[in-house]
Parts: structure tokens; sequence; C-alpha cells
């Protein structure tokens, strides 16, 4: 069995802040081929579609703004470090993201497959709240 790409699915409102990070990973995508990395890998476009589907589930108005990045291996990262909380989230393309993050306590949480049609991760909005 063939599985469909995902799509994003848009609500009817979305705070400023999601729609700056989403504006912020546009130019990324658009970047022109010209001005890529020689020698590194460039994200799918699903990996593109996937943090877009992430950033509209983002509670930014709860949590710090990333920041959000290309690695040269293909992933769109997305990273806080914030009064002792660091999170450091990636894309590949799969429909699942992986991520590694460190409370203020030194207490560590991590996930290699999260879906990313699944809500934000309660964990790591709970670091933010401690």
């Amino acid at each position: 069995m063939v599985s469909q790409p995902q799509t994003a699915v848009r609500p009817a409102r979305i705070g400023k802040l999601n729609r700056d990070l989403l504006a912020q990973l546009k130019e990324f995508e658009n970047t022109p081929e010209e001005e890529r990395w020689p020698g590194a890998t460039w994200p799918k476009p699903q990996a593109f579609r996937d943090a877009e589907i992430f950033i509209h589930k983002l509670p930014l108005d709860s949590i710090p703004m990333p920041d959000m990045g290309l690695a040269d291996d293909g992933e769109v990262n997305f990273m806080w470090k914030e009064d002792g909380v660091h999170v450091d989230l990636g894309f590949y393309g799969t429909g699942a993201y992986s991520y590694f993050a460190r409370g203020k306590s030194g207490n560590k949480i991590y996930e290699e497959d999260a879906l990313v049609s699944d809500d934000f991760p309660g964990e790591i909005l709970a670091l933010f709240k401690n």
C-alpha cells in the first residue's frame, strides 16, 4: 500500500507568531538552488510539509518562538534554548519527527518517531512551564 503525503490542514485562525514561522519556513523552502549549500542534502518537499503541519500545532502563546534552520543532512530543524530548557526537534519528510529535550533540572526526554499528525508533545510543553 502506498501512503499518501500529508497535507497541511490550516485552521481558520492561527497566531501571528505561527504565521511568522510559516513565512520563514517558506523562505527556506524557496531558496534558489544556486544559493543552497554545495554538497549538502536539501530537505525533501515532504520535510517542509511536515514542518508546516507541525507549526500549525505549536502553542506559541504558551512557549517561546523556536529558532528554525536547515541541517546539511536534509533536516528541517526547530530549536529552543530558553531559561535552562533545550529542545532540538527535526523533520526529514517521513510523517514523523524526532526530538531531544532537557529541562531546567536536567531531566531528558526524547522520541525518534513522534507523528506529525499528533498534538504538540505535552511533556515538552511542561518543560517550559516549570
